[in-house]
């Protein structure tokens, strides 16, 4: 009699034949075999499902799509479907290691509060693996306190509690063509309430290439990402479309002018004065976020105005406080300190 797999591998495929058999095999070659991989083919017009159509065997399991649906729809798709009690994600371009699965098995059953967990990850730059490592914070405050900003997740290497994630499906939002799983993230942490976290192995090689290294993705990765930022902020009681704006503006590294600067210095005094009241990130943690990164925009800014030069070095210095205090850093300084 067959043993239900206890792990349930979901993956989606669109046009990805060039790498998409390195994905497959690194999960059928993983040390931990009790496992199913579910792969939804999402219309592809390539030979990605000639590649899913060559694997036999009990453990892959292959669905396709009548039309194009985008990954959100898929990997929902995928959740139904499983019938283990992990779900774990993987994306069709990168590289588990050999003991990714029986890592995270092991983690999530050590840690039962966990309701889902990740890990770093090595670059893989095209076909050449890297020694860069993708770090990301490992215990739940360090991940709620990079929520506001970033991921603090890596999408490919997630495995969720399957009885979590099944009562909330459909889990991740259609409506975000990019940027799905940092939606997930934030919605799952701060509406849900899930326990997370992040184990300090390095997991899969996640790849770098031409279509997600171009400006077109990234543009719309941006677009999305400010989304969920912006719903942040609403959390808060932030709904001034100019905060969110330079808030965004902030954490995609656009220039700024002081004006925007000092208006960037309200926000996020907005921030932690709502945070106080609401704790939806430890204090001691928001205390951590970036606060050096404003500086060196005003520096920049500073610089820019060519006015050091005319100045001997005690009087560019007191000029160059004052700029700075100017700038925001005086309404950053009260955000930061007890």
């Amino acid at each position: 009699m067959a043993t239900q797999p206890l792990v349930s591998v979901i993956m989606s495929v669109f046009n990805g034949e060039v790498y998409l058999r390195q994905a497959i095999d690194s999960i059928l070659s993983q040390t931990y075999t009790n496992f199913e991989l579910i792969v939804i083919d999402d219309c592809s017009t390539d030979k990605s499902w000639d590649i899913l159509s060559s694997y036999n065997g009990s453990r892959v399991k292959l669905y396709r799509n009548e039309k194009n649906q985008g990954l959100a729809y898929s990997l929902n798709r995928a959740i139904e479907y499983s019938i283990g009690e992990y779900i774990a994600r993987m994306d069709s371009d990168d590289i588990a290691v050999p003991e990714r699965l029986l890592t995270q098995v092991n983690f999530m059953q050590k840690n039962p509060e966990l309701d889902f967990s990740g890990s770093q990850a090595y670059y893989l730059l095209g076909n050449n693996k890297s020694n860069k490592i993708f770090k990301i914070p490992l215990k739940e405050d360090d991940i709620k306190a990079k929520l506001p900003w970033n991921p603090p997740f890596i999408h490919p290497t997630v495995i969720f509690r399957s009885s979590f994630v099944k009562n909330l499906l459909p889990l991740y939002d259609t409506s975000f063509r990019n940027a799905q799983d940092y939606e997930l993230w934030e919605r799952l942490i701060f509406d849900n309430r899930a326990n997370s976290a992040n184990h300090p192995a390095k997991l899969i090689y996640y790849r770098i290439h031409s279509e997600s290294a171009s400006r077109e993705y990234k543009q719309r990765q941006t677009q999305f990402a400010d989304k969920v930022r912006g719903r942040f902020l609403r959390r808060l009681g932030i709904n001034n479309l100019s905060s969110i704006k330079v808030y965004n503006e902030y954490i995609n590294d656009i220039p700024m002018s002081a004006f925007s600067l000092v208006r960037l210095g309200v926000t996020l005094r907005k921030v932690k004065e709502a945070n106080n009241r609401m704790n939806l990130i430890p204090y001691w943690k928001l205390r951590q976020l970036p606060v050096y990164e404003l500086g060196v925009k005003g520096i920049v800014l500073y610089r820019k105005l060519r006015i050091d030069s005319l100045f001997p070095v005690s009087k560019r210095i007191a000029f160059y406080i004052r700029a700075l205090l100017k700038l925001g850093i005086k309404l950053q300084f009260f955000l930061f300190v007890v």
